[in-house]
C-alpha cells in the first residue's frame, strides 16, 4: 500500500465526516489524487463510502481498515520506543565515558521532548556530572556539550567546544 493511502486512511480514522477538500488540505494531495486513493481503499476493502445526501459523503472504515490503522499505530509506537531506548543507551554510554574521564556533560538545547528523555535518564541513573546550561560561558572548557538541535551546534562550535549531536547517533533507517 502506498504511504499516501495510509495517510488518507488515518485522517478518515480520526474523522469519518471529513470531506475530500479537507483531505486535500490536510495531505497536500490534489483532489484527483484523493479521489483515486479513496476508490483504491474501497477496492481493497478498507473503506466504504456512504452517500448522506446529493452533496455529502461519509467515509466509513471497514474492520480491515480499522485493523490497518491500528497496526500502523502499533508499528509507529514500537519504532518510537526503539529509537527512544537507543537514544537513552547512547546518552548513558556518553555520560559513563565522561565520568571515567572525570568530565562533565552539559545538555545544551531547548527543553523539549528530547531534553525530557535525557533528563529522565539523568535522574533515573543519578548522573551527577550531567547538567543543563542556557549559556556555554557558564561551563568549563573540558565539559562535553551534548546537543540535539542544529542551531545549538553552531553556538557550541563558535565557542570551540567538544560537542556531540546525540540525534546523529540515531538510525534514520529504523523509522522507514
Amino acid at each position: 500500500m502506498l504511504v499516501s493511502d495510509d495517510v488518507v486512511l488515518i485522517h478518515i480514522y480520526n474523522n469519518e465526516d471529513i470531506s475530500q477538500r479537507q483531505l486535500m488540505e490536510k495531505t497536500d494531495l490534489s483532489l484527483g489524487n484523493i479521489n483515486l486513493i479513496l476508490h483504491r481503499l474501497v477496492s481493497k476493502g478498507l473503506l466504504k463510502i456512504e452517500k448522506i445526501n446529493a452533496r455529502q459523503l461519509r467515509y466509513i472504515l471497514t474492520p480491515q481498515g480499522m485493523t490497518r490503522c491500528t497496526r500502523k499505530t502499533l508499528s509507529f509506537i514500537k519504532q518510537a520506543y526503539s529509537q527512544i531506548s537507543y537514544l537513552q543507551q547512547c546518552f548513558t554510554d556518553i555520560a559513563e565515558q565522561c565520568e571515567k574521564e572525570k568530565r562533565s556533560v552539559c545538555l545544551f538545547g531547548d527543553k523539549d521532548e528530547i531534553y525530557q528523555i535525557l533528563i529522565h535518564v539523568v535522574y533515573e541513573q543519578h548522573m551527577d556530572q550531567v547538567f543543563y546550561a542556557k549559556n556555554l560561558t557558564d561551563t568549563k572548557e573540558d565539559t562535553l556539550i551534548l546537543i540535539w538541535q542544529e542551531e545549538y551546534e553552531q553556538a557550541a562550535l563558535t565557542e570551540k567546544r567538544q560537542i556531540i549531536n546525540i540525534i546523529r547517533e540515531l538510525d534514520p533507517a529504523a523509522l522507514i
